[in-house]
């Protein structure tokens, strides 16, 4: 395999940006932020963050990461197919990481929070 030499690209996606420290930083901020939104709902919080500049598979260390910074409270999964990340927490609590532009295109009004990065 030839090795990958742009440093401001994604080995994962081409047109994907390269998470350095600085992003990863500002994303564990987000995350939190989505957590913490998602679950004050009371039970019915929603999250969609569809992921514009990085490759969830460069994302899913991160959520991983702070999940496990929160005590693993919710479980996290990958689908390859979707390309999407579902980190699930209580019934009815959920957030999916995406990279599919109609995830967010379709996603229902009744959302607790999208963001789009």
């Amino acid at each position: 395999m030839e090795e990958f030499k742009d440093p401001g690209k994604s080995p994962e996606g081409i047109g994907y940006c390269y998470l350095d420290e600085c992003d990863k930083k500002h994303m564990k901020k987000l995350l939190l932020w989505l957590f913490e939104e998602s679950r004050s709902a009371g039970g019915d919080g929603d999250g969609l963050w569809y992921s514009q500049n990085y490759n969830v598979k460069d994302i899913l260390p991160v959520v991983q990461e702070v999940n496990a910074e929160l005590g693993n409270p919710w479980k996290v999964h990958y689908s390859e197919e979707g390309k999407t990340i579902f980190w699930n927490g209580p019934p009815e609590e959920w957030i999916e990481i995406t990279n599919d532009r109609l995830k967010w295109h379709d996603a229902p009004d009744w959302q607790q929070v999208m963001v789009r990065w």
